[in-house]
């Protein structure tokens, strides 16, 4: 965080020895750490929509997994591995739907 005292010599830097050119140096500075930090929550919220769907996906072929296993058809190691992860996958969905609320 920017103080007055460090603002006043940044505008004294520019040959501006005002109060005035101080607290628009600090409006300034102030206006990029807000936009910074809006610009990291959106790439965190980007991420996190991004992983939802991810879990999403992997529970619909979950699904699909168990319909062929009730059809009787054979299962691959690496479905009968992906079944067993249900519950996790379901408990990390349901901890990024509580972070988001």
């Amino acid at each position: 965080m920017l103080k007055f005292d460090d603002a006043q010599g940044q505008a004294k830097d520019i040959g501006d020895t005002s109060n005035l050119a101080a607290a628009r140096y600090m409006q300034r500075q102030q206006q990029k750490e807000k936009d910074e930090m809006e610009k990291q929550q959106q790439k965190e919220k980007g991420a996190m929509e991004k992983k939802e769907k991810k879990l999403l996906r992997t529970l619909r072929q979950i699904d699909e997994i168990k319909a062929k296993k009730t059809a009787g058809l054979p299962l691959e190691k690496t479905q009968v591995n992906k079944v067993e992860r249900e519950s996790i996958v379901r408990a990390e969905l349901a901890e990024l739907i509580r972070r988001r609320m």
